[in-house]
């Protein structure tokens, strides 16, 4: 089904979104369930699509706003920055630098092109990988059930380091991603987009600051 066709079909506008599931599930969805009563004239369709998917999809006129990590760069897709995202490596374990990580099983969370490229340099085979996720809920679920370590959100792991069921890598460097909104250039819903883009960003602002109190 073509976005025009699925347009035609809904009662109100609509807007068509998506993300990684690993974003969804860690950042996203309390700000997009925000929004989403924000701008109740809209009418919404989500869904959890790769940055190959996303990036294809925005070209092929079937999504309107992508989020993602590693925006692709060409003239015909816009991207705004949102937030800046803090990833930490957490263990349920003990803190005993890089020679204890051999001893704990790691989770491998997926976040994105830049992430892998910036773990390789000084975290790969420091840990043996027991689980690979796209999922940042399933970590963080992972990890409180078994002695592990895995990179998640400064904001999503707060509560567990305050709570001491987590504790932070100190040895191991924090990795600083920007998250970003695509859509193409020429679409003509760009000033509705526009508004939800800012919407975004003040939730992230408010999100983020609540994390730190």
């Amino acid at each position: 089904m073509t976005l025009r066709s699925v347009r035609r079909q809904a009662k109100q506008p609509l807007a068509i979104f998506a993300a990684p599931t690993t974003i969804w599930d860690a950042l996203l969805q309390p700000a997009f369930i925000k929004v989403q009563q924000q701008k109740s004239e809209l009418s919404w369709r989500t869904d959890h699509l790769n940055r190959e998917a996303l990036t294809r999809q925005l070209l092929e006129h079937q999504l309107d706003l992508a989020i993602l990590f590693d925006p692709p760069k060409t003239d015909d897709i816009s991207i705004e920055k949102l937030c800046n995202v803090k990833l930490v490596a957490v263990t349920s374990g003990s803190n005993e630098g890089l020679a204890g990580l051999a001893t704990q099983a790691y989770c491998y969370v997926d976040w994105g092109n830049t992430f892998e490229t910036l773990h390789s340099r000084f975290f790969n085979e420091q840990a043996p990988i027991k689980l690979r996720s796209s999922s940042a809920t399933l970590a963080l679920s992972w990890l409180l059930e078994n002695v592990g370590s895995a990179y998640l959100p400064e904001s999503m792991v707060s509560g567990y380091l305050k709570q001491g069921r987590l504790q932070q890598l100190t040895s191991v460097p924090g990795i600083e991603r920007e998250l970003y909104a695509a859509y193409l250039t020429d679409n003509q819903y760009n000033q509705e987009l526009q508004t939800v883009i800012r919407l975004l960003q003040q939730q992230f602002a408010a999100e983020q600051s609540q994390a730190v109190s």
